[in-house]
């Protein structure tokens, strides 16, 4: 599994991508600028992917054992 990192789509203006970053396992082949499908604790987001390949010391110790799993691209795609 990788680490990438996500921004989430703005839920007022739609295909706008901002904010902080928040990371994700994943299996999937997956490329900056990427919309993916990001589980989050209210429910599935659109997200857009903003770094691929992070290295597991970036994220704090404490946070590794809470990341959610990207499993599908937004399209439906896998």
């Amino acid at each position: 599994m990788k680490i990438v990192t996500v921004i989430y789509e703005d839920k007022q203006y739609p295909g706008t991508y901002y904010g902080r970053e928040y990371s994700y396992y994943t299996s999937l082949h997956l490329e900056p600028g990427d919309i993916v499908i990001a589980p989050t604790a209210n429910g599935d987001s659109m997200a857009m992917i903003e770094r691929i390949n992070v290295d597991e010391s970036e994220i704090p110790a404490h946070i590794l054992p809470l990341l959610k799993t990207i499993e599908r691209f937004a399209d439906g795609g896998v």
